[in-house]
């Protein structure tokens, strides 16, 4: 594991009762603060991706969706993305289909956004 040199080197500190010079110390904070960072990266890239789900929302003559996580709103959007100007989805199921995609995006721990492409490949099937 990538903490046991550490720990090892930690105990026969302990053990023989050395005292560190200034740099050495500095060295080992700068060692023990990169650990501590890469461990919540982990944590956070790990746990950030779970959690997301969707909610379809009826808008202004169409539909929209909402995704949450762990159960707070992160994105909120009543128009088609991608799309030049204010449109909102012309049916649940496109809206649906779209908030999946973004969802399932997520999930993987990509961005969120959607091309035009892939908006349009949903809206025409």
């Amino acid at each position: 594991m990538m903490y046991g040199p550490l720990i090892q080197m930690l105990k026969k500190m302990k053990t023989t009762n050395l005292k560190l010079k200034r740099s050495q110390r500095q060295r080992l904070s700068a060692i023990l603060a990169t650990v501590g960072l890469i461990s919540l990266l982990c944590l956070a890239m790990a746990s950030g991706n779970k959690g997301f789900n969707y909610q379809v929302i009826s808008v202004n003559k169409g539909y929209g969706y909402e995704i949450t996580q762990n159960g707070k709103v992160f994105i909120h959007q009543d128009c088609i993305p991608s799309v030049n100007g204010i449109q909102p989805f012309n049916t649940r199921k496109e809206a649906e289909e779209v908030a999946k995609l973004v969802v399932q995006k997520l999930r993987k721990g990509q961005s969120p956004t959607v091309s035009t492409e892939e908006v349009g490949f949903i809206v025409m099937n």
